[in-house]
């Protein structure tokens, strides 16, 4: 049944197609079965209800506006679809390439059915460290790496030279309790490993540059009106073997893909082999 809707957004499209979109004809047609043509490419055609369910717009104008997008979208693909059969290479087997390409879908499929019920993604501290001491080599640092915190402090702050001897000290306690009183900002990354630039990310370009971070040891500069504070606690140069923890998620991916790839073929073979005990295959020779 034709909608309310379907009449009042057919007859604005009609009526934005005669005033401004001369790639569609304005003339209405029906076919069979009642349905609206929209648009043609030589044979091909565009109907109202191949589009109805993609508009989503709650708007008559938004409404049209998707409706105008969706044609022009439609008109481009096939205008190129019909060249390119036209100029179809006549040596092409286009029904080999389906097949083909219908019989890696089925296998792709297949097999991560099989992976998901019988995968075991499981990686214990153990197998990670045992990886990682055989492998570490292939994982050298493409850039420095550090461990480090950047605080920043208002520099009109009290006992502001008071809480950089703490911080110089590694006065746990009171540093703390200075920044949690005092600090606007406060990033504490002394147990994680990042790259240089992510810390200078959250740094003044002008200010701060990857030497503050090269070595271990503190760094206080001022910039606008704010003291900045920069700790670095352990750092690694380029082409040094990285920690664990820096490619642990790196590692567990490559031991996840091995694993895959061992359990398929596990798994190939014994069907394969279910197979030849049942006499489903046959192999025929050429005299």
């Amino acid at each position: 049944m034709i909608t309310a809707r379907f009449i009042t957004g057919f007859c604005l499209l009609v009526l934005v197609f005669e005033t401004g979109c001369d790639q569609l004809s304005s003339t209405v047609q029906k076919s069979k079965e009642g349905d609206i043509l929209l648009a043609t490419v030589e044979s091909r055609k565009l109907f109202y209800s191949d589009i109805d369910a993609m508009i989503s717009a709650s708007s008559v104008q938004d409404s049209l506006a998707q409706q105008n997008a969706i044609i022009e979208a439609w008109l481009v693909r096939n205008v190129v679809l019909n060249e390119a059969e036209k100029n179809f290479p006549p040596d092409l087997d286009i029904d080999k390439l389906i097949d083909d390409y219908r019989s890696s879908l089925i296998l792709h499929n297949y097999r991560q059915l099989l992976i998901e019920k019988d995968l075991d993604t499981t990686i214990t501290a153990a197998q990670e460290e045992e990886y990682y001491n055989v492998n570490k080599e292939q994982y050298l640092l493409a850039e420095p790496i550090c461990k480090a915190r950047i605080v920043k402090i208002p520099d009109k702050s009290r006992r502001i030279e008071g809480f950089y001897r703490n911080w110089q000290r590694n006065d746990t306690a009171n540093v703390n309790a200075y920044i949690s009183e005092n600090a606007v900002f406060d990033l504490n990354m002394e147990d994680e490993w990042h790259t240089i630039d992510h810390f200078l990310s959250f740094l003044p370009e002008n200010k701060f540059k990857k030497r503050d971070f090269s070595k271990k040891g503190d760094v206080q500069k001022h910039d606008g009106s704010l003291e900045y504070f920069i700790k670095v606690t352990e750092y690694k140069e380029k082409n040094e073997i990285p920690p664990l923890s820096y490619v642990r998620d790196q590692m567990k991916k490559v031991i996840i893909n091995s694993r895959k790839k061992d359990l398929l073929e596990q798994i190939e073979k014994k069907l394969y082999q279910n197979y030849l005990t049942s006499n489903k295959i046959k192999v025929f020779k050429m005299n």
